[in-house]
């Protein structure tokens, strides 16, 4: 039988167009890490389809939760 598992989405910085993003798999038991990823994501216009730069204030959002000096 299959343990509940724990995932935390970290984002580790953002900038222009990009927004860079840590998964942490933790094991339930332990809070230790099972396994890690990162992602880079993109804010997309679908209307005009392509990349858009991330808006000022959705940066300052996400400055504030960013965690800064995060690698894997």
């Amino acid at each position: 039988r299959s343990k509940a598992r724990r995932m935390k989405l970290l984002v580790i910085g953002s900038g222009g167009r990009v927004m860079r993003c840590a998964h942490w798999l933790l094991n339930p038991d332990t809070g230790q890490a099972w396994g890690t990823s990162t992602v880079s994501a993109i804010t997309f216009d679908l209307d005009a389809r392509k990349a858009v730069a991330i808006s000022p204030s959705a940066s300052a959002r996400l400055a504030e939760r960013s965690v800064q000096g995060l690698g894997l």
